[in-house]
């Protein structure tokens, strides 16, 4: 016994051997570079530095340089890294975008210098989020992500992939998609899910429920934007920057939910909590949507002094991310003033802007609110090209995000129809199968007929029976599925599938060598406005009748 015990010890432990170096290549280790800060004095100094930088920036980066000017400096890439992102942070909080933009570049050059994987991902994404934050250029952010997101996943960098995606969902509902966008802030919440220490739960929630503003669904909104509330307050956490977003996101939904006035309250509120930051482009994001309520509750002293506050600083601090919508503001403010040459050329700076960030929808809009402008100020001419323009490119814009719901239709179908053919497929074996048992049966009753009782006769003919029960139970629902696979359920009629069969058939069957045959199309005018105003189900209803009617 105690032999056989010793010797499955053996083999369990040999298994582990062998199987253990297959795991660490199948799923190589998650890097987390800046874990081996917590195991030296100065990485634990970094650390430190890095959670209360924020109460006085000056003050940390005078150490910061001190640090690194002193002989107990150790110079690895990880501690070089966390200085240079300190200073990426400080001198945002400091809004000093130009010292900012030279510290990663400063962390650009020396990840080059160091050839550090890792590191050189890192710089890109500083870059990118600089990019984003300050210069609102969709389009080079992307490019950024998707020559960084791949090298990131491949070495198990999980931190900086979940970063990655939630930039990347930020570009991607600044351009329309939020289809694309909900995708990537799942999958950044599943990279980020294990340091519960951060705050970027709250984050990604916080921006998740933007993508409901854009598609309307406020009350869904504003339940996210509750969630991430309570996980604020129940980390009893003091952040500032943080709970500015959350009070500007809060005042976005109560304003479309017709509670104006609590959302006023809600954006002095976030006024007050961003000048805590420090943070001249939260700030500035708080004045613009102020300005936006304020003119809305036709406040409009109130809203022109914010807007042109939001405007001088974003010039004084280079925050062209702001600017432009700042602009816009006051242009609408302009318009109610009746100062119509004012407005225009506002929102002509504001639109040309747009269009070089690659922010469509925003771009879009100014158009609209320019037709109005020209209109106002007589000049209708003008009014009606923008109008036009307007529309052309709101058109396209459906189109576009129309043709990413029919893909995601179309896979949706294509998978259940998958699904069916495997079903089908199977059926078909499975009747196969059964037509060779019933052919076996019937030559086993043929060669032991003669030699068997009838009693165990009449056993095999009620198996044979019910052999063809099954059978035919099977063909029935071959025949089901088949319809449901070939019939559309709606109207009724053969689908491409059906017609498809319809004219390999007709073309085999036919005695000529060039078959000929006649295809009718009928198409429903102006269908569109059917669905876009009494509904899809109105819709469904207009082709079922539709086809009742070219039939009787």
């Amino acid at each position: 016994m105690a032999y056989c015990l010793k010797k499955i010890f053996l083999y369990f432990t040999l298994l582990v051997i062998l199987i253990y170096p297959l795991q660490a290549l199948t799923y190589p280790e998650e890097i987390h570079p800046f874990s081996s800060l917590k195991t030296t004095p100065l990485g634990l100094q970094l650390l430190e530095a890095e959670d209360k930088y924020k109460k006085n920036p000056l003050q940390t980066l005078k150490q910061l340089n001190n640090w690194k000017a002193s002989k107990n400096w150790e110079n690895s890439p990880t501690i070089n890294a966390k200085y240079y992102i300190l200073k990426i942070l400080i001198h945002r909080a400091l809004s000093s975008t130009s010292e900012e933009r030279k510290a990663i570049e400063e962390l650009k050059k020396y990840a080059q210098e160091v050839n550090v994987t890792w590191l050189k991902l890192e710089a890109n994404y500083q870059n990118a989020n600089f990019n984003l934050i300050h210069d609102g250029n969709n389009k080079l952010v992307k490019n950024i992500i998707d020559e960084t997101l791949e090298p990131a996943i491949k070495i198990n960098f999980n931190h900086l992939v979940g970063r990655l995606y939630n930039l990347r969902a930020i570009t991607k509902q600044n351009n329309g998609d939020n289809n694309g966008a909900l995708k990537d802030y799942f999958q950044a919440l599943e990279a980020l899910e294990r340091y519960h220490t951060e705050d970027w739960l709250i984050k990604i929630y916080s921006n998740i429920s933007i993508i409901y503003l854009q598609i309307e669904d406020f009350s869904k909104g504003l339940e996210i934007n509750d969630l991430a509330f309570k996980i604020y307050n129940d980390e009893q956490r003091e952040n500032a920057q943080l709970k500015t977003s959350l009070l500007i996101m809060r005042s976005l939904f109560l304003k479309n939910l017709s509670k104006n006035d609590e959302a006023i309250r809600a954006l002095y509120l976030a006024k007050e909590s961003a000048s805590k930051t420090g943070s001249i482009s939260l700030i500035l994001n708080v004045k613009n949507n102020l300005s936006g309520m304020l003119l809305q509750a036709k406040r409009i002293k109130e809203a022109k002094l914010e807007v042109q506050e939001c405007i001088d600083e974003s010039i004084k601090h280079g925050v062209n991310s702001v600017l432009h919508y700042c602009r816009s503001n006051l242009g609408h403010i302009e318009i109610e003033l009746g100062n119509y040459a004012t407005a225009i050329e506002l929102l002509t700076e504001a639109k040309n802007s747009f269009e070089k960030q690659d922010n469509f929808k925003a771009m879009i809009q100014q158009q609209y609110s320019l037709s109005n402008a020209y209109e106002l100020a007589g000049e209708h001419y003008s009014a009606l090209i923008e109008i036009k323009s307007y529309y052309k490119k709101y058109i396209e814009l459906m189109f576009s995000e129309r043709a990413r719901e029919v893909t995601k239709i179309h896979e949706d179908y294509q998978t259940r129809l998958k699904d069916n053919e495997i079903e089908m497929l199977k059926i078909q074996n499975d009747l196969q199968s059964v037509r060779l048992q019933e052919k076996e049966l019937s030559n086993t009753l043929l060669i032991l007929f003669s030699f068997i009782s009838f009693f165990v006769l009449y056993l095999l003919v009620r198996r044979y029976v019910s052999i063809r029960k099954y059978k035919n139970k099977l063909e029935k629902t071959n025949t089901i599925l088949k319809n449901k696979i070939q019939i559309d359920p709606l109207t009724k009629l053969g689908n491409r599938r059906a017609l498809t069969e319809y004219i390999e058939n007709f073309d085999i069957e036919s005695n000529t060598d060039v078959p000929e045959y006649l295809l009718i199309m009928i198409d429903i005018d102006h269908f569109k406005q059917v669905n876009d105003t009494f509904g899809h189900s109105v819709g469904d209803e207009v082709r079922v009748r539709a086809y009742f009617v070219n039939k009787y």
